[in-house]
């Protein structure tokens, strides 16, 4: 009895990952494995493939067919592997490092791509996987925003320019090996290999087109945060009624804003305490900086933290969501070529 209490502890946590969406399925004969999201596990589905699977799990390219007992439609995945992950056109080579769920909607893995022994810097890219309206994720991709974290000894290593643009060069040469569509490269700095948000201090953007690099501070919270945000000469209330009346001039900027929307943060905010729930809106927003948990920080025109949309990168963006203290959930966005998207009807 002891012995077979034994075998499924050890079994248990492999069968399904319930936290991350993850189930594991089989082919008939127990060889190959995938690791699959799923919020609605199926009982009884197995995969054929004609991959040979050494470690018991598909890795690298191959073609995989999920057979279902209630169904007589047959799902096949396609493209690359890595550890029985379905990775599709993102040719990843190499074994996943860590696993977890940043956001609500969004499956994240890591996996080593390269370790510089000499300045002692350990590169990982970061793979998402995105839940849809209709519950299917996608696969785990990279790109069109590549993530790369820098893992390095200490805290001061950012402080030497010349590694940052050593990093800053070889993170551009490994995007453009990984990704042919490329908007973003977001680099990110920490000193442990399994980080989480709370651990990365250095945070750097590239423009994938111009190679332009921003440094962006790192930022806790909302309240902590407050007094190392740019703050504009307006009020709340005149950023209101620049956002959905005549164009005024922004006092910080000099530039002109929309000649009309719908809604702004501020009414948002407005009528999110009003009601105490959330509510539905449309704005123009500025994104000044990308999280690695998948969330961003809005600055102009106040202070406000996306979530949940894989798309969200720096600059002038109209957004739409659902709004309550000081967080939108994103559900929509466009993004703009000029300030205050002066350039977007």
């Amino acid at each position: 009895m002891k012995y077979i209490l034994f075998f499924l502890i050890f079994l248990l946590p492999v069968c399904c990952r319930a936290d991350l969406d993850e189930i594991i399925i089989r082919s008939e004969d127990q060889k190959c494995a995938i690791r699959y999201l799923t919020q609605t596990p199926v009982k009884g589905q197995i995969i054929h493939t004609t991959k040979q699977c050494p470690t018991g799990w598909v890795q690298g390219y191959a073609s995989v067919e999920i057979t279902n007992p209630q169904s007589p439609v047959k799902e096949e995945l396609a493209g690359f592997f890595m550890d029985g992950y379905w990775l599709a056109s993102f040719p990843g080579n190499g074994h996943v490092q860590d696993r977890y769920n940043p956001q609500e909607n969004i499956q994240a893995l890591t996996f080593i791509l390269e370790t510089d022994k000499k300045e002692n810097i350990t590169y990982l890219v970061q793979l998402r996987a995105t839940r849809s309206e209709n519950n299917v994720y996608s696969p785990f991709a990279g790109c069109p925003i590549f993530r790369l974290m820098a893992v390095v000894p200490d805290t001061h290593f950012f402080e030497n320019e010349v590694l940052q643009d050593k990093i800053a060069t070889q993170a551009f040469l490994f995007a453009k090996h990984f990704c042919s569509e490329l908007e973003t490269i977001a680099v990110f700095g920490s000193t442990k290999i399994n980080a989480r948000t709370s651990d990365i201090f250095f945070q750097m953007q590239i423009d994938a087109d111009t190679l332009e690099r921003t440094i962006i501070p790192i930022q806790s919270d909302i309240e902590n945060e407050s007094s190392t945000i740019p703050v504009n000469n307006k009020n709340e209330s005149d950023i209101s009624e620049t956002l959905v009346s005549m164009p005024k001039t922004d006092s910080r900027n000099n530039t002109s804003a929309p000649p009309f929307l719908m809604t702004s943060l501020n009414h948002l905010n407005i009528r999110s305490k009003l009601t105490q729930k959330p509510v539905q809106g449309r704005a123009i927003v500025h994104i000044q900086s990308v999280n690695l948990d998948g969330s961003a920080w809005v600055d102009l025109p106040q202070k406000t933290l996306l979530k949940y949309h894989p798309k969200l990168k720096i600059g002038w963006a109209i957004i739409q969501g659902r709004f309550f203290e000081n967080q939108m959930h994103v559900q929509d966005i466009q993004f703009c070529q000029k300030e205050w998207c002066s350039d977007v009807s």
